[in-house]
């Protein structure tokens, strides 16, 4: 019998997305697997309901034993590891108008603003001063 997979996104394989007595998604194996611990079934609405099955406990004769997916995905395998060009060395920092403090004692990721408070800011919020 036939019914509708989905590939893992990992793997690739074909799964089936069952849902669990505690109404949790749980992915399993497509094909029954005879060693499984989970016994499966379609229901009227044609989704999938899963239940675990305890030690030497049996499937009911209208479910299927399957094996959870998480017990036999395996990754796929790692990227190639990308060849890293020799970078330029850093480009000196144009000297600091005076007056500013020296950008040696501020982080690397600040950058005075004396300069700007001494133009003025000429742009003005366009929907400031509208009424």
């Amino acid at each position: 019998m036939r019914y509708p997979t989905r590939p893992c996104s990992r793997c690739f394989a074909p799964i089936v997305w069952a849902i669990t007595q505690a109404s949790k998604r749980q992915p399993l194996d497509a094909a029954p697997d005879p060693a499984g611990n989970v016994a499966a079934y379609r229901d009227v609405a044609d989704n999938w309901r899963a239940r675990s099955l305890r030690d030497g406990e049996e499937p009911l004769r209208y479910e299927r034993r399957m094996m959870p997916h998480h017990a036999t995905c395996s990754p796929p395998p790692p990227p190639a590891p990308r060849l890293v060009q020799p970078s330029a060395p850093p480009a000196a920092r144009p000297p600091c108008p005076p007056g500013t403090p020296d950008r040696g004692s501020l982080p690397p990721n600040v950058v005075p603003i004396s300069a700007a408070r001494r133009r003025g800011n000429t742009r003005k919020h366009p929907l400031k001063g509208t009424t």
